[in-house]
């Protein structure tokens, strides 16, 4: 059967990560080798299913309690299928330095069983990921997420989901940009008064 293009889901590569990225396009920077050295990413087993309709009586949204679990109906919010076709997310985070388990897609399966019976007949596409990195570094209690300004490289600013005191994810990745625009923008500043 050809897949429409609506149901073709984007494989990503295995790219390095953006901190220890950063560390090697600029080894003479030590703090950002300590930066990618100290980030802790948050990971993911993920299997996104489309389907040709939602089954009868299936929750759009789940969050395991007991376990770090979810699952959520993405069409519901965006038109990602065709017609009454549904793109749904189940995702388990691990811990930092679990490695994936050989029944990780079948863990992932038995939540969507248990949230949306009968699910497995409507399948038209999937996409599994395992120790998928989520976030490059975890906020954590014992350190700050590095700074936008790169301490040993003066006028080197960096942003990313790793870098900055607020938010996750993309809103970090976000926050981080413009703190570092405006960091920019005070360095050319204070660089401006010294050549006058």
């Amino acid at each position: 059967m050809a897949v429409p293009w609506q149901w073709r889901m984007v494989r990503p590569g295995r790219a390095m990560r953006p901190c220890w990225r950063s560390a090697r396009l600029v080894p003479d920077a030590a703090s950002l080798a300590v930066e990618a050295s100290e980030a802790r990413p948050a990971r993911a087993n993920t299997l996104d299913l489309a389907l040709n309709r939602m089954p009868d009586g299936a929750n759009d949204f789940a969050i395991g309690i007991d376990s770090p679990f979810h699952i959520s109906l993405h069409s519901k919010s965006a038109k990602l299928a065709p017609g009454p076709g549904g793109v749904v997310h189940v995702a388990r985070y691990l811990p930092v330095g679990e490695a994936p388990g050989a029944d990780a897609i079948g863990e992932l399966e038995r939540v969507a069983d248990l949230v949306m019976p009968g699910w497995r007949a409507l399948e038209v596409k999937r996409q599994e990921l395992r120790g998928m990195v989520v976030a490059n570094s975890l906020p954590r209690w014992d350190r700050k997420r590095a700074g936008v300004c790169v301490k040993d490289a003066p006028g080197l600013f960096v942003a990313g989901d790793w870098v900055g005191d607020e938010w996750m994810i993309a809103d970090a990745a976000a926050a981080s940009a413009v703190e570092a625009a405006m960091a920019v923008q005070e360095w050319l500043k204070r660089g401006a008064v010294r050549a006058a």
